[in-house]
């Protein structure tokens, strides 16, 4: 009777510990991934809006463009593109080097006679030298890209990776 009671309690002793390490890192990392799924829709809608609102300044510029002192809207679409094509860059080269993007948000855009001038904010998670690469590669844009402000940390919750934030700023040549 004793060692049944003694192999009972080693079997749910078994599954006790089974289910600390299988189950709840599981359900962790679960609740983490939800929690992005929701940052990255509230994203996309905000993007959708903005790109809503793009556009009806492009049909409004293209009904009228002589009242509009602007540019006209192909020349909009234009650098619209040559910064969609920086951020592709800068995704791509993330997924290269094993680096999880959380936040990629062009911040600002100013337009300096030749060129835009973007202000990108990255938010990242991985391992140091990952981020490393992922920086150096970065700076072999072909646009100039340039970080103003980059700050690292790491606690016990995601050990051995490290959350950045980087604020960089970018040359987008505005050519015709």
């Amino acid at each position: 009777m004793r060692e049944r009671l003694l192999m009972l309690g080693s079997y749910l002793l078994a599954v006790l510990v089974l289910f600390n390490l299988v189950f709840y890192p599981k359900q962790k990392e679960a609740g983490r991934l939800e929690e992005r799924v929701k940052t990255l829709q509230s994203d996309i809608q905000t993007l959708s809006k903005t790109l809503q609102e793009y556009q009806q300044k492009a049909m409004t510029l293209s009904k009228n463009p002589a009242s509009s002192g602007t540019q006209e809207p192909s020349k909009i679409v234009s650098e619209g593109d040559r910064i969609s094509t920086v951020l592709r860059k800068v995704t791509a080269m993330a997924i290269q080097e094993d680096v999880e993007l959380e936040i990629v948000r062009p911040e600002v855009v100013e337009e300096k006679e030749e060129f835009l001038h973007l202000v990108v904010q990255i938010e990242t998670k991985s391992r140091f030298l990952n981020l490393l690469q992922y920086l150096e590669k970065l700076e072999g844009l072909s646009e100039p890209f340039t970080i103003s402000d980059i700050k690292m940390q790491t606690n016990v919750e995601i050990s051995p990776f490290l959350r950045s934030k980087i604020v960089a700023k970018v040359l987008v040549w505005r050519g015709t």
